[in-house]
C-alpha cells in the first residue's frame, strides 16, 4: 500500500517501507517499533557488463511495483506480496534495456550481533531477519559477513524474471517457524528426519564432517573416518553456484551418482 508517497508492506510482525525515490525506507519490529533498516541504499540494482545502477524511482499499482534506474533504459516490474510472516518479492518483467543482473532486494540492517551468510539471516535476541530464496532462478547471499546486508538476485543466464525471495521479519525465538513455514508456502524441499524436519531434528545437532572434495571416489574413506564421532557428513557436490551443476570430477555418473553416495552415508 501507498501512504504518504511511501511502499509500506506490513504484516503482523514487521513493517518494510520503501521510498518513491527508489531507496529503502525503514525495517521495523512492530513490537518493539524499533526500526532495524540502514536508510538511503538502494531498494533495487540492475546490472549490465561492468556498470550497475541504482533504483531511482518507484511507482505502484496494485501489488506491483515498477522501478526505474537513474540514467539506464531498464524498468524492473516486481510483485510484493505481504503474508501474516513474511513478505516476497517477485521478479515480474525487466524490459527498456538490456542486464545482466537484476538485485531485487538490497536490504542492509543495523544488526550486530548474529549474521549468518549461509542462511542470509541475523538476528539479535528480540528480533531476527531473512532474505530465502523461493526458487532456483533466485541467487540469495549476504553482500558482507561482517553486516547484515541481505540481498537477492536473478541473473540473465537463467532467467532474470520470475525469480523469488522471501523477506522475514519476526520475533528471533519464532525465526525458524517461520522459515518452515516458507518452505512449505513455497514448496521448497522441505527434509524430514525420523519425522522431524531435519532443522529441528536431534540428529542434526550432533557433530558434522565437512568435506569438500567428498565423490565418488572416496566415500567409502570418509564414512570411515566420520564414525570417529560424527552425527553427519556435509557434501559440497556443485561445480558452480548458483546454479548448483554437479561437479563431473566428484561425480562422474552425475545425479544417479550422487544419490548412491547419499544413501551410501544415510545406511552408516
Amino acid at each position: 500500500m501507498l501512504i504518504g508517497g511511501v511502499i509500506v508492506l506490513q504484516n503482523q510482525s514487521c513493517r518494510f517501507e520503501i521510498g518513491r525515490d527508489g531507496k529503502n525506507r525503514g525495517f521495523a519490529d512492530l513490537s518493539t517499533k524499533r526500526d532495524y533498516c540502514e536508510p538511503g541504499l538502494p531498494f533495487m540494482v540492475v546490472g549490465f557488463g561492468s556498470k550497475s545502477w541504482a533504483s531511482s524511482k518507484v511507482e505502484l499499482n496494485g501489488d506491483v511495483a515498477t522501478v526505474s534506474f537513474a540514467d539506464s533504459p531498464v524498468q524492473v516490474q516486481a510483485r510484493l506480496e505481504a503474508r501474516d510472516s513474511y513478505f516476497t518479492l517477485t521478479v515480474a518483467q525487466v524490459s527498456g534495456g538490456e542486464a545482466d543482473w537484476v538485485q531485487f532486494c538490497n536490504l542492509k540492517l543495523k544488526i550486530t550481533e548474529n549474521v549468518g551468510t549461509l542462511m542470509n539471516g541475523a538476528w539479535n535476541k528480540e528480533f531476527a531477519v531473512c532474505a530465502l530464496a523461493c526458487n532456483d532462478r533466485t541467487d540469495s547471499f549476504g553482500a558482507n559477513g561482517a553486516q547484515a546486508h541481505l540481498c537477492a538476485r536473478s541473473h540473465k543466464e537463467f532467467g532474470l524474471t520470475g525469480a523469488k525471495v522471501a523477506v522475514l521479519g519476526v520475533p528471533q525465538p519464532k525465526l525458524m517457524d517461520v522459515i518452515e513455514q516458507v518452505e512449505m508456502d513455497q514448496g521448497l524441499p522441505h527434509p524430514m528426519l525420523n519425522g522431524v524436519w531435519i532443522r529441528k531434528a536431534p540428529e542434526r545437532f550432533a557433530s558434522y564432517l565437512m568435506v569438500h572434495g567428498l565423490g565418488e571416489h572416496n566415500a567409502d574413506q570418509v564414512i570411515e573416518l566420520a564414525r570417529g564421532g560424527f552425527g553427519c557428513i556435509e557434501i559440497y557436490p556443485w561445480k558452480s553456484t548458483p546454479s548448483y551443476e554437479i561437479n563431473p570430477k566428484l561425480f562422474p555418473h552425475g545425479l544417479a551418482g550422487l544419490k548412491q553416495v547419499a544413501d551410501k552415508i544415510h545406511a552408516a
